[in-house]
């Protein structure tokens, strides 16, 4: 099959990013566990320098900046003026789980999905309700760097009456693993986030650039998962990230 060709950036696109990294947690939110980590701080720094430097304007949360309510809010402001074929990069670095949904019974397997927050947990429901509010045609890049983090988006199929019904956006995940795996560290970056730094989005789209951070991770330490939400054109899918 002939290769797609990438698609150049349609002109007046704007993009955003918005990186998260903890390398700890208030034990006082969770039981007295701190959750330390090496190094996923220096993954949000290094990946929001990185954006930067391509001229995208980047808001940064690290550890105890990271609350919920921060970033909820950094979020919401992502969103602010973003129309059609406008980007957001979201970057999450640090620790996920898993726990029984108790709440709303939309998991098939009965178990929600969670990125540890300073403060406490951020559910993937919580991620849901944002995705209601981004504005039609907006593309939405979301690299995951957690543990359990192959589902964090929520996709309709698998989610029942929780799931974004009318999701007007675009969204690409590209995590660490999957719904039931792990993402480890190097102690000099996350497993996932070092394939990406190194590999770089210039000149690649999505895809390509997933495929060749994917290609960089060994089979038997994690599974890095790409998947789509909403109806991704091939504007997103194939289109240069930086050229």
């Amino acid at each position: 099959m002939k290769p797609i060709e990438p698609i150049p950036a349609p002109e007046g696109r704007v993009m955003r990013a918005v990186t998260v990294g903890l390398d700890y947690v208030d034990p006082n939110a969770y039981g007295g566990w701190s959750g330390e980590l090496p190094d996923c701080e220096f993954d949000a720094q290094f990946a929001g320098e990185m954006w930067r430097e391509f001229g995208i304007p980047t808001k940064t949360l690290l550890t105890e900046q990271a609350t919920i309510e921060n970033c909820k809010q950094a979020l919401k402001d992502s969103l602010v003026g973003r129309k059609k074929d406008d980007w957001l990069i979201v970057w999450l670095s640090g620790h996920g789980g898993q726990k029984l949904d108790a709440v709303y019974g939309d998991e098939a397997d009965r178990l929600d999905e969670y990125v540890c927050l300073y403060d406490g947990a951020l559910l993937d429901d919580t991620i849901n309700d944002w995705l209601e509010k981004v504005p039609k045609g907006v593309c939405v890049l979301f690299i995951c760097d957690t543990c359990h983090s192959g589902s964090m988006h929520r996709k309709p199929v698998i989610f029942g009456k929780r799931a974004v019904k009318d999701f007007k956006g675009q969204l690409i995940l590209m995590s660490g693993c999957a719904e039931s795996g792990f993402s480890m560290s190097t102690g000099q970056g996350g497993v996932w986030s070092t394939a990406l730094h190194d590999t770089g989005p210039e000149g690649k789209t999505p895809k390509t650039w997933f495929e060749a951070a994917k290609a960089k991770v060994p089979e038997e330490t994690q599974v890095p998962q790409y998947i789509e939400y909403g109806n991704v054109t091939s504007d997103f899918r194939y289109g240069i990230i930086i050229p």
